[in-house]
């Protein structure tokens, strides 16, 4: 879900728990379009993150490759270059997964300059607030911050929504 608080830039940060997701309940167009609402009611509450933009941070750490599904990521990047009013400010892949570690050296080559320059592997979670600015009051606990984060009651207007 996306956190409450912005980045002192004004980013939001849409935090993505890869051990949560259970890619065999719901297809990429499902995820798509969780995802979109996300982002919708995030600009609805906070217009200014369609001038701020958005940072996706995906925390990997206990999660296996059974959570993977590699047709999702394609499906939103590809959203978030046609039709979504919101750019994509940075990519952060927080402790990466075995294969996505091997992987990531040889995806830069094929990745467009654009989302090179904004795709990061950060291994350590106080890589988040030395490296790439994310306060450490910002961030759940469960990416190496000090804020609660309550993921049912993120998920409850989701699902009061019927998405």
């Amino acid at each position: 879900g996306v956190l409450p608080q912005r980045v002192t830039s004004g980013e939001a940060v849409l935090l993505v728990q890869l051990r949560f997701l259970e890619p065999h309940k719901y297809t990429p167009l499902e995820s798509l379009k969780a995802w979109h609402w996300w982002v919708m009611q995030t600009l609805r509450q906070d217009p200014r993150v369609c001038e701020k933009g958005l940072v996706l941070l995906v925390n990997q750490d206990g999660a296996q490759l059974s959570k993977l599904d590699g047709r999702v990521p394609k499906a939103i990047l590809g959203a978030l270059s046609k039709c979504v009013p919101v750019r994509l400010v940075r990519m952060l892949i927080v402790k990466p997964i075995t294969v996505i570690r091997l992987l990531y050296p040889i995806m830069q080559y094929v990745l467009s300059a654009k989302l090179r320059e904004r795709l990061f592997i950060v291994k350590e979670f106080v890589d988040l607030q030395d490296t790439f600015g994310l306060p450490k009051d910002l961030l759940p606990p469960e990416v190496g911050g000090c804020t609660p984060f309550d993921r049912g009651a993120c998920s409850a207007p989701f699902a009061d929504a019927g998405v």
